[in-house]
């Protein structure tokens, strides 16, 4: 049927108007609320749509224990001093212990704690994480004539360093059931764990007689300087991994580069998680401080307990280089 344009009432007219104005005010606010989303979600940078961000900001924080209170204590991290407030819901982890308490936080201790921020150099925590002690000292045992008194002498570079031990000192060498301090010998390199008493003075809660290290046949220059892992743990804070690395040749200096490998599909691909320049003393050990790129942290985050099995490339000056299973723990 055909209807003349006459015959349409004003009011029709009107309101078929209005419905077409209604209809693109509500396409334009559609529009304007995807372009807010999207942007929203490029400002985050990590892909994720919905709701807005929660104001609270999460937090993970490593240090030193350099106090403990009641109901809190504080850590160093770097420069800064941080307050660590505990609830009764706070939870705690440190190896070894089936049942972990705020008791188990001493002063001393190293600590990883993720919680939220809660004011300036102030984090209420919901997880407390006791670390492995790491060692005071590392070095190649110089002299043991005074061990019968309590003491033996040991050389770190160009210092040489008195250790204390007692009654109550801890010992480990690999393979001996029962070590004591018979067998800390001459010209063995040791670690060890304690209290620093002095600048070249250290009372031992533990010692650990380090593995012989092999004579190589042949050794080229390029061998030479070359870091190696200490430990095949990485504590990660925010988005620095701590790398745990070890010189025993002369001073070493060179590039580490993390890496993970992901099969997908039937292929593998390596991906860079990160780098780091680093450079260390003889007989030294020392944590490098690894950026991780956004490849890096998003791996971690997605990661089954935070814990991340990569692989760590340590490179010379030369042309060596070395890798070694490392595991990052966010």
């Amino acid at each position: 049927m055909t209807i003349d344009e006459g015959t349409i009432s004003q009011g029709t007219s009107r309101s078929r108007v209005a419905g077409r104005s209604g209809a693109r005010r509500r396409m334009a606010v559609g529009a304007s609320a995807c372009a807010v989303s999207g942007l929203a979600v490029a400002g985050l940078g990590v892909g994720f749509a919905g709701p807005a961000v929660a104001a609270t900001a999460q937090r993970v924080v490593a240090g030193t224990v350099q106090s403990v209170g009641t109901g809190n204590f504080t850590i160093k991290s770097g420069a800064a001093t941080i307050t660590v407030e505990v609830t009764s819901t706070t939870k705690y982890l440190d190896h070894g212990v089936s049942a972990p308490t705020i008791a188990n936080v001493t002063a001393g201790e190293r600590v990883k704690v993720r919680g939220t921020v809660a004011g300036t150099n102030t984090v209420d925590a919901t997880r407390v994480r006791v670390l492995p002690a790491l060692p005071v000292v590392v070095g190649k045992v110089a002299s043991i004539a005074s061990i019968s008194s309590g003491s033996f002498t040991l050389t770190r570079g160009t210092a040489t360093i008195t250790v204390t031990v007692s009654s109550a000192t801890k010992y480990r060498d690999h393979g001996v059931s029962a070590p004591t301090v018979a067998n800390v010998t001459a010209g063995e390199r040791v670690e060890v764990w304690g209290t620093e008493t002095g600048a070249d003075a250290v009372d031992a809660s533990q010692v650990r007689v380090l593995p012989a290290q092999p004579r190589a046949k042949v050794r080229s220059k390029l061998d030479r300087g070359l870091a190696r892992l200490h430990s095949g743990v990485a504590d990660v804070s925010g988005t620095v991994a701590r790398v745990p690395v070890s010189c025993s040749l002369s001073s070493c200096r060179g590039v580490i580069r993390l890496t993970e490998r992901v099969v997908s599909h039937g292929r593998a691909e390596v991906f860079t998680l990160g780098t780091a320049s680093y450079g260390i003393g003889r007989d030294a050990t020392a944590d490098v401080l690894v950026h991780l790129d956004r490849t890096g942290f998003v791996a971690l985050g997605h990661a089954r307990g935070h814990r991340l099995l990569t692989t760590a490339v340590i490179a010379g000056q030369g042309r060596s280089a070395a890798s070694g299973r490392l595991v990052l723990v966010g």
